[in-house]
């Protein structure tokens, strides 16, 4: 099977849908399927023949997101050429929109991604009256494709309620290698001044879709009375980091993006993960946790909470309610054996979500969508002839 690939976002840029084109990609080369893949140009990078960039500029609110100007010329000559059997576009943005144009002029199926509930996050930047419009124009981009693709069934009721029926599900996996409690460094903890306390860590954007509000409410609560006995690491960057710096203890500390080796010491080097964001349509950041050893405390809404299963793998609480979150960051801090219990839970759910099973199901979805495709194809033909 050949399959061309566009996404609006790629390495450097750290977030899921880049972590998942890598690992995709990684799958393809193992396992022999020839492809190509369009995504935006973020420096010097060289194309060649399976990797084709194009123009892009850093979004002026968001420098890490960036919006690409894809020459749609360019690209239908590579695709003539290569003459791919599926077009599988992971974003709703300019390489997105460049993936569904070629396919609809060249007669190759597309399906889609729906990976982020963009119109949600309208609320959290006081943009919501632009909501209904933003809905309209992921609707609008879906229906031309064969095949929406989502991380969660949380995700796929969103897009149903939404009128949005063609759905089918293509969750994430985790390398339980790479992120394991194995790579536990009792140096890293004492460079943090964290020895003989609870370490608690929230890897992700920091941003306020992430509700991190709630964090800062509830961190803030327990250090004023336990001072010396938590610590909190923040992973990531984004347009709220000054606002946490400000909000947050002095002694909170900030590791900017973290990749590799050092992201997978440092997620075993926690003890606790706390996420609160009730806005993903996953959260593969959850599934690191786990595979790293992490009790987990995560949000009741969104693919957050299908992946926990309460006092099993992680405990789930509504993330609107800062004292909920108090409470349980508590309840952990003061009972070793509760997270003993849910770190192995958590580990042991990890195990069961291999890339390699991941990427197998989305292959058959593929032959499902090119057959379907083909058969729709004969029947269009012969009620022509006739």
């Amino acid at each position: 099977m050949k399959i061309a690939l566009f996404t609006d976002t790629y390495k450097p840029q750290i977030n899921g849908v880049s972590n998942t084109v890598e690992r995709l990609i990684e799958y393809f080369n193992g396992h022999g399927v020839e492809y190509q893949l369009f995504l935006p140009k973020y420096g010097k990078e060289k194309d060649d023949a399976r990797v084709h960039h194009s123009m892009s500029i850093p979004l002026w609110f968001y420098k890490d997101c960036r919006i690409s100007f894809p020459n749609i010329f360019r690209i239908i000559s590579i695709l003539k050429s290569f003459r791919p059997d599926i077009i599988h576009v992971m974003s709703e943005y300019p390489m997105g929109w460049a993936g569904i144009i070629a396919g609809k002029l060249l007669g190759i199926p597309v399906v889609s991604s729906y990976t982020t509930h963009i119109a949600a996050y309208t609320q959290y930047v006081k943009l919501s009256f632009f909501k209904p419009l933003v809905l309209s124009y992921i609707k609008y981009f879906h229906r031309r494709s064969k095949r929406v693709l989502a991380p969660s069934n949380d995700a796929i009721r969103y897009l149903n309620q939404n009128g949005i029926h063609h759905t089918q599900l293509f969750t994430r996996g985790i390398d339980t290698k790479k992120f394991h409690p194995k790579h536990r460094d009792s140096l890293l903890r004492k460079e943090w001044n964290a020895e003989g306390k609870i370490v608690y860590l929230y890897v992700g954007r920091i941003s306020a879709e992430k509700n991190l509000s709630t964090l800062i409410t509830a961190y803030g609560a327990i250090k004023q009375f336990y001072p010396d006995r938590v610590q909190l690491i923040m992973v990531g960057d984004g347009p709220m980091l000054e606002h946490c710096k400000k909000s947050l203890p002095d002694d909170t500390i900030f590791t900017g993006f973290l990749t590799g080796d050092q992201l997978a010491k440092t997620y075993a080097s926690a003890d606790v993960f706390v996420f609160p964001s009730s806005s993903e349509t996953l959260g593969n950041v959850v599934l690191e946790a786990m595979a790293s050893g992490l009790c987990v405390i995560g949000s009741t809404e969104g693919g957050v909470g299908e992946l926990i299963r309460n006092y099993d793998n992680g405990i789930s609480f509504d993330s609107k309610y800062a004292h909920l979150l108090t409470d349980l960051m508590l309840k952990v801090m003061d009972r070793p054996e509760l997270r003993e219990y849910m770190r192995i839970g958590g580990r042991n759910f990890a195990k069961d979500r291999s890339w390699l099973s991941v990427f197998d199901s989305l292959m058959f979805e593929y032959r499902i969508v090119v057959k379907e495709n083909q058969k729709n194809a004969r029947i269009g033909s012969a009620i022509w002839v006739k």
